[in-house]
């Protein structure tokens, strides 16, 4: 053999060796440090924190951000399955596919409580208001819930037009949270789930950049108020009642009664609020002077049917000697409604919807 030629030959497999062992101690670093990025098991594990978002997915709308992911089916908050339809519109019960069939249609827009945070779908107050309706009503109900963890007013309005008002309902139901008003980013639609990156050589290394390549592009917003030095930003324990942002947050809800008005789709908008304390005057609480009758106002003004939750949950403490709702959370350190607080809702918003619902006619679906 020529010697140039043995020399080529040496030099590309002494290359190859020095490539070879170089990705064996990526490889060996990726598996000791990075363990928490690929281990799939350690995946699953962090998958099942209630902070984790897995059934939702990034979408290329800016204003939306993120929405469900469709036909994802999870298990998490200490073994409660969460099952979305194969269409992405909803969660469902696991097992069975959004309601499509009824002589009415009802929809249920907003965030993770009307969503069921931490407790099965069929104790969320969407599924206990179904059967409560029906039976007021004789007639079959299909009620649909579009809730979304996290969505703000700018999502909700989005997904009314996109989803909601082309399922053509009869009836929506807005839950309204005094934290619609924050921007939302969409770090949690960037979950990725726990087998995403397995590869046939089992290899760490391609696991962990493909996770990190997905991961690429950064967290983005929805819309921020610039600042106001003549209308400062001002909150009541974190949550805003003057600003820029507050009044972009309610142009959006204005958008949103235009959409609804102009299908001829009567909307609740629900008033929730699980901070309040006991108060027999109103009138000296901060959180019905600044957030509920402030809120109630506008909502009303743009001509959505308020109900608003101060009054029910001021029923609910004095009948029960109660200072504050915990009894109706689903733990100590998280405010979303438990079983009985979904019930709760359910039954106060039965009375509500059947005002709306007395007299309409069943829609022909096309």
């Amino acid at each position: 053999m020529h010697p140039h030629r043995r020399e080529t030959q040496l030099a590309a497999i002494t290359v190859a060796v020095s490539l070879a062992a170089a990705a064996l101690v990526l490889e060996g670093v990726a598996r000791l440090f990075f363990r928490n990025e690929v281990d799939t098991a350690a995946l699953r594990e962090a998958a099942a924190a209630p902070s984790v978002v897995p059934f939702v997915r990034r979408v290329a709308d800016p204003d939306l951000l993120y929405d469900l992911e469709p036909g994802a089916r999870v298990l998490g908050w200490g073994g409660i399955r969460i099952e979305v339809d194969p269409s992405g519109c909803c969660r469902v019960i696991p097992g069975r596919r959004a309601d499509e069939k009824g002589e009415l249609r009802v929809a249920i827009l907003g965030d993770s409580t009307p969503f069921g945070w931490k407790v099965p779908f069929e104790q969320s107050y969407g599924e206990q208001l179904r059967p409560l309706l029906e039976r007021a009503l004789r007639r079959t109900v299909a009620l649909r819930n579009f809730a979304v963890p996290g969505y703000n007013s700018q999502q909700n309005r989005i997904t009314l037009r996109d989803k909601v008002l082309p399922w053509r309902p009869h009836l929506v139901i807005l839950h309204y949270d005094h934290n619609d008003s924050e921007p939302i980013d969409d770090a949690s639609a960037r979950f990725l789930y726990p087998e995403y990156g397995d590869n046939a050589l089992h290899s760490a290394l391609i696991k962990l950049a493909r996770r990190r390549w997905r991961r690429l592009g950064g967290v983005r917003t929805t819309f921020v108020a610039d600042a106001d030095p003549a209308r400062p930003e001002k909150s009541l324990q974190g949550y805003r009642y003057a600003g820029p942002q507050w009044e972009h947050h309610f142009e959006e809800l204005r958008a949103l009664a235009g959409l609804a008005a102009a299908a001829r789709v009567p909307v609740i908008a629900f008033i929730w609020d699980p901070w309040l304390k006991r108060n027999d005057d109103p009138g000296s609480d901060p959180f019905y002077t600044l957030l509920h009758r402030p809120a109630a106002e506008r909502l009303g003004a743009m001509g959505l049917h308020v109900a608003d939750s101060y009054g029910l949950y001021q029923d609910y403490m004095r009948r029960g000697g109660r200072k504050d709702l915990a009894a109706l959370w689903v733990s100590a350190a998280d405010a979303h409604p438990n079983a009985e607080g979904h019930r709760l809702i359910a039954r106060y918003l039965l009375g509500e919807a059947l005002r709306q619902l007395r007299g309409a006619r069943p829609r022909i679906a096309r």
